[in-house]
């Protein structure tokens, strides 16, 4: 399984740098979630203790599953769970070493791993208050949003893995951009919220 990482070139660094730290940002919402989620560097108690199990594992499973998603990446999902605290959270495609981090933030939560589109029968009729789409098949990757946001709560956070990696996939995050309410481009992920009581925004962010 090739690595989905996009490696963000020093000419794009330079485009985002002054959508760093929020500056710009006038929405209370947008700037703690940029500051306080997006790019905090304090860190967390869990940390440690995660990459301890994350190697302690890494011998019993394949290669690639603790590259799929950086280190950055990984322990960004895991604030994002802090902060969201779902009581169901879907994260979707093969198994990673970010599992570990999804599950971490919450012990008290109900996770749906969907692997495939065989899977999606198990969403049905549930509430689902963050989903994480993992880079793979896109048309998977899209059933998997509709079949989530059927039953989706109003607190309901995406993720989007790999959002600058090709074609098919910037269409997809196009098509979710335009549906939702809050947007956080990340260029390595790409993140959404769907509450109405927020005003309709898309902001590109320094990560």
């Amino acid at each position: 399984m090739k690595r989905p990482h996009v490696k963000i070139g020093p000419w794009v660094w330079l485009r985002r740098f002054r959508k760093r730290r929020g500056y710009g940002v006038h929405s209370p919402f947008a700037f703690n979630y940029i500051t306080r989620v997006c790019n905090e560097t304090a860190p967390y108690y869990k940390y440690q203790e995660l990459k301890d199990m994350e190697k302690a594992l890494r011998p019993s499973k394949s290669k690639e599953w603790g590259k799929v998603e950086t280190m950055k990446l990984k322990r960004l999902l895991f604030r994002m769970v802090n902060r969201a605290q779902p009581q169901v959270l879907v994260e979707t495609g093969p198994d990673t070493a970010a599992t570990l981090y999804l599950q971490a933030a919450k012990q008290q939560m109900a996770v749906i791993h969907l692997h495939g589109a065989e899977d999606l029968k198990l969403v049905e009729g549930q509430v689902t208050d963050f989903l994480y789409l993992r880079l793979g098949d896109i048309a998977f990757m899209h059933e998997a949003f509709e079949a989530c946001f059927a039953n989706a709560s109003r607190q309901l956070v995406v993720a989007v893995q790999g959002i600058h990696k090709g074609k098919p996939v910037q269409e997809l995050w196009r098509e979710l951009k335009s549906r939702a309410v809050i947007t956080f481009d990340l260029y390595d992920i790409g993140i959404l919220f769907f509450d109405e009581t927020y005003y309709k925004q898309d902001y590109i962010v320094n990560f």
